[in-house]
Parts: C-alpha cells; sequence; structure tokens
C-alpha cells in the first residue's frame, strides 16, 4: 500500500503461539527449503510442495486488537538459490463481493481485494513491496519510492467457493540477495478488503506495528528464517512411526510399573484375589509385539487404548479390591 493510503496498523501472529497486542517480541516465521517447486497455478491445498510447509494465521485488523472478521492465512518456503515462494490464502464467505480490476504496474492495485508483501533481505538497504490483487496482477517497488517497472517475478491466483488463493514466485535475483542456512531476513504480509467501509476493518496485516503510519515500519516486520529442507513425507511418516512405537513402549512400561506396584499390596497375598487380578488383566493386556507389521492407523489405535487402559487402571484395581473385601466381608457370615 502506498504510503497515501496508509492507515494506522495493529496486528499479530500465528500458528500455536498466544499473543498480546503490546508484545516486544518480534514473530519468526520458519522458511524451509521445498522438496519441490510449487506448481505455480493459485491452487495451495492440492499441491504436494506445500503439504509439509507450516502455516501462519492470525492476522488482526487495523488499530484493534480484534481478529479481522476476514482471515487470512500463508506458507512460505524457497529453492535454494533461485526462488522464494509465497501461497497464500485469502477467506472470503463472499466471493461475488470481490473487486479487482488493476492491470500489472497500475497504483489502482491498492484499491482492489489485493495482498501486500514486504521483504527485507539480511545486509539490504532497501526493502522490496510486491502487490497481488485477485486477478493476477502485480505491482512492485522499493521502500517508499512508489512503484518501478515490474521485476522478473510470477504471481497467479484462483477462486474457490469461500476464499482466493495466490501463489507468488520470486527469485532471488530480484533482491540481489541469495540467503544461507539459518540466515534471518524480514518481511510482512497484509491484505486489503475492498468491500469494507470502514478503514479499521479494511487492512489487516501479520506483523505487528508500532506507529500509526502504515506498514511501512521495516523496524516492526517479522523475522523469516531460513532452516534446512523439509522431511519428504516418506521421511516424515517414518519419524511419526518411529515416535509412536517410542510411546506405545513408554506406555507399555507404564503398565506394568503400576500392576508391580499392585502386588506389593499385601492384599495381592490373598488367592482369590490373584486369581481375579490375573484374570482381569489377561482380559485388559495389550499385546505390542509385530508393531513394526502394523500400520499408521494401527499403531495410533493401540496407543490410544494402551493411553486409556493406563489412565483407568488404578481406579479399576481400586474396585477389584474393594469389591473383594466386600465378599469377603459376607464370605464370614
Amino acid at each position: 500500500m502506498r504510503k497515501k493510503l496508509f492507515c494506522p496498523i495493529l496486528c499479530l501472529l500465528i500458528l500455536n503461539f498466544t499473543f498480546n497486542v503490546f508484545a516486544k517480541e518480534k514473530k519468526t516465521y520458519s522458511c524451509y527449503s521445498l522438496s519441490q517447486e510449487p506448481v505455480l497455478d493459485g491452487r495451495i491445498e492440492n499441491d504436494p510442495a506445500w503439504w509439509n510447509v507450516p502455516v501462519a494465521a492470525g492476522f488482526f485488523k487495523l488499530a484493534s486488537p480484534s481478529l479481522a472478521k476476514k482471515q487470512t492465512e500463508f506458507k512460505i518456503g524457497y529453492i535454494p538459490s533461485k526462488a522464494f515462494y509465497i501461497g497464500i490464502k485469502c477467506n472470503e464467505p463472499e466471493m461475488e463481493k470481490i473487486a479487482a480490476q488493476a492491470k500489472d504496474a497500475q497504483n489502482v492495485i491498492f484499491d482492489d481485494d489485493s495482498i501486500e508483501i514486504f521483504v527485507f533481505p539480511e545486509g539490504a538497504q532497501d526493502y522490496f513491496q510486491f502487490a497481488v490483487n485477485a486477478i493476477g496482477s502485480r505491482w512492485n517497488g522499493i521502500d517508499l519510492k512508489g512503484g518501478q517497472a515490474l521485476w522478473n517475478w510470477e504471481a497467479k491466483t484462483y477462486k474457490g467457493e469461500d476464499f482466493y488463493s495466490i501463489e507468488v514466485k520470486i527469485p532471488f535475483e530480484v533482491f540481489k540477495s541469495i540467503p544461507g542456512k539459518d540466515e534471518v531476513w524480514s518481511g510482512n504480509i497484509c491484505r486489503r478488503d475492498s468491500d469494507n467501509p470502514i478503514s479499521v476493518d479494511r487492512y489487516s496485516t501479520w506483523a505487528e506495528m508500532g506507529r500509526e503510519n502504515g506498514q511501512h515500519e521495516p523496524e516492526n516486520f517479522a523475522k523469516i528464517t531460513f532452516k534446512d529442507p523439509l522431511l519428504t513425507m516418506e521421511e516424515k511418516e517414518k519419524l511419526y512411526r518411529k515416535c509412536l512405537k517410542k510411546e506405545i513402549k513408554e506406555r507399555k512400561k507404564g503398565i506394568e510399573n503400576i500392576l508391580q506396584e499392585t502386588k506389593k499390596d499385601p492384599i495381592y497375598n490373598i488367592p482369590s484375589f490373584q486369581e481375579k487380578f490375573l484374570s482381569f488383566y489377561k482380559k485388559k493386556e495389550i499385546k505390542i509385539s509385530k508393531l513394526d507389521s502394523l500400520s499408521l492407523g494401527e499403531l495410533e489405535e493401540k496407543l490410544r487404548k494402551l493411553i486409556n487402559f493406563e489412565s483407568s487402571l488404578p481406579d479399576e484395581l481400586g474396585r477389584l479390591k474393594d469389591k473383594l473385601l466386600y465378599d469377603s466381608l459376607f464370605d464370614d457370615f
């Protein structure tokens, strides 16, 4: 958004953190090296390149601690030495009201339903601004210097039933910089909703702005940290399977510990209790052999059963003990 269009901004971020609007710590997004290049067609959800990429969400409306009524989420990834990719989904319950007429490089793009992307490479003197409207028209500029002739970058859009999405590819040659592992850049993503007549609801933003002069506050941009490649789906499944198997064995061990403690109870010396106890355990016991042959779903189900068994075991053993004492009381008559 150009300076003359600026409105007050206050926002907060994402995923599974808890924020407050006065938080001083900058938000951070981990930008992973993608296992494959996204198909640039505006569609994010069905593209394998985006499957494992973390989602950022939680856009706030301007000058308010309240969440924006129409939420936005995004993913960022990169192909080393090649390009920077951004996938953005704009939730829109009234798609028929989407308005976008501007063509490439036209300043009126800021009057459309659109997305603005700010990127500030490490060590650079200036930050870069990119705008894309809901029909895929592009605009770009540097700092507050206004629009410039279009650089060599791409954007595609897609319209769903209750959202529109944008995919952007920006070659690193545009930034004249290539990030290294663990290098930290900064940036922000903002959205304009042309349908809302109230300025405070018209703009939403990811990074928290500290003043009331719009998005051009590079000192308040969020951090973007470049990371190693994401796990492939096969690697992720292998790691998940390993974690499930480890947890199953730990739960089984916990159950055995409970049973060992039960055997220390004096009541265990009563033959009738031993018999009922062993019968009870045999019915409840969950075998953990041949885990390697089980599917992920079967491993998850086995773990759920073990967790339920472990949590209910003390109470069930207590009821078994009470029943034995109750029965023995009447056996004396």
